[in-house]
């Protein structure tokens, strides 16, 4: 039986304690897919190159991406080249939205913040800006909504 692999359960937050994946609940006790999964801006760059960080092998569920072009842990295509380099079975499960402006925690309510994080810029380390951006975080959350709308939206 093929299992949602854990990377994708985990909040692999590095110093900002944001990138928090989150991923609807199992059916039962054994290892039923998820009925979904949602992550606010991933550090895509990180899986599939770094041991422990696979994303293979999707339930076929759907998970939705979202990240910001300006988010300092990847490159602006970080997140696109995650998506194209899954297999052709896995990849019409994923949906992302990448949001010009937006930076690593931008649906954050405190002030921005500067963190120095070994994970930032695409593993070589720095400082990274996290800065709310409301109309980001608005906008995100909406699709967010309309996201679960479809996963959960009755089989005809």
């Amino acid at each position: 039986m093929t299992v949602f692999h854990p990377a994708c359960l985990r909040v692999d937050s590095g110093a900002d304690g944001l990138s928090a994946p989150s991923a609807g609940w199992w059916v039962d006790a054994g290892f039923n897919p998820l009925l979904w999964s949602r992550a606010f801006y991933p550090v895509c760059w990180v899986y599939n190159r770094v041991p422990g960080y696979e994303f293979v092998e999707l339930t076929g569920t759907p998970v939705f991406l979202q990240a910001g072009a300006a988010d300092q842990y990847d490159d602006p295509d970080s997140c696109q080249k995650l998506v194209d380099s899954l297999s052709a079975a896995d990849r019409p499960h994923l949906s992302l939205t990448v949001y010009p402006e937006a930076t690593h925690g931008w649906d954050r309510l405190e002030p921005a913040i500067q963190v120095t994080d070994p994970y930032s810029h695409t593993g070589k380390g720095g400082l990274v800006d996290i800065a709310p951006s409301p109309e980001t975080a608005r906008t995100s959350r909406r699709a967010v909504v309309d996201f679960f709308k479809k996963a959960f939206a009755p089989a005809p």
